[in-house]
């Protein structure tokens, strides 16, 4: 009886033959009856692999052309995740101090929990105060800019 090993490199040198017959341009089908009975687990016996059978193997090469390696590495106990965008922060502003010098109560500010008094001008993370109005604040991102309204619960 031969090793699980030695069946599935039988089953390669098969596939490799009847592909090779395909690429050379053979149109005879391809007996593979003695070799299904050797590998006891192969192909049923009597069964022919013709051309037409294995066009779509060959129209896909399943093999890399530019032999470089793929641009996410295969890690099996890690599960590949696509890049995406940073989710974007839910800032609430809930007050706001009116004077020479503006405060706003800023909450959703990445590292910190809570409201945070910040100023125009200040710089937490990778997000910078630019303005303080009367009702809202304007905060900018690294992409994108948001004027964030004063919260209001009883609406």
């Amino acid at each position: 009886m031969l090793s699980l090993m030695e069946t599935g490199a039988l089953g390669s040198v098969v596939l490799a033959l009847a592909t090779g017959a395909v690429l050379v341009g053979d149109r005879s089908p391809v007996d593979l009856e003695a070799t299904a009975s050797a590998s006891r687990g192969g192909l049923a016996p009597g069964i022919a692999v013709t051309r037409d059978s294995l066009t779509p193997l060959v129209s896909r090469n399943p093999f890399r052309i530019s032999r470089v390696p793929a641009p996410i590495p295969y890690d099996p106990i890690q599960p590949v995740t696509p890049d995406q965008p940073p989710p974007r922060p839910a800032f609430a502003v809930t007050g706001i101090l009116w004077g020479p010098s503006p405060l706003a109560f800023l909450e959703g500010l990445p590292g910190t929990d809570g409201a945070r008094i910040v100023r125009p001008g200040d710089t937490i993370g990778e997000f910078r105060i630019l303005r303080i109005a009367r009702a809202a604040v304007t905060v900018r991102g690294p992409d994108t800019t948001w004027t964030v309204s004063i919260r209001t619960p009883w609406r």
